[in-house]
């Protein structure tokens, strides 16, 4: 149903099916499964679609949380969710936070060339 109404742009309809998908995610396999972490992941991208950074970057910063307890801190497979965070942070006027989130992708792909 979250489809439909997106492409009807009826995102305040289609936000309570992606946040449904979440939660029984979350009892299902539990709050930092990699299920959790899809279902995450699409209402994060569906906030960027929508252009709600301020609900985008607090779901980008938890799919990344998810992220970093399956795959480590310094994994490659953050760069994009980090990435995804920085933009919602710029576009709130938080360019600072944006800057130390880049800078830590950029440190990660230098550690993953080295290895």
């Amino acid at each position: 149903m979250a489809d439909v109404y997106e492409a009807q742009t009826m995102y305040d309809k289609a936000e309570p099916y992606l946040l449904r998908a979440v939660k029984a995610s979350e009892i299902a396999g539990g709050p930092d499964n990699d299920m959790t972490g899809v279902a995450v992941w699409a209402l994060c991208n569906f906030y960027d679609r929508w252009s709600k950074p301020e609900k985008s970057q607090p779901c980008w910063h938890r799919a990344t949380g998810i992220l970093e307890k399956m795959e480590g801190v310094n994994s490659p497979v953050l760069k994009d969710s980090l990435t995804f965070e920085a933009n919602a942070l710029r576009k709130m006027g938080r360019t600072a936070e944006a800057l130390a989130l880049e800078e830590r992708v950029v440190n990660i792909q230098k550690t993953a060339a080295t290895q």
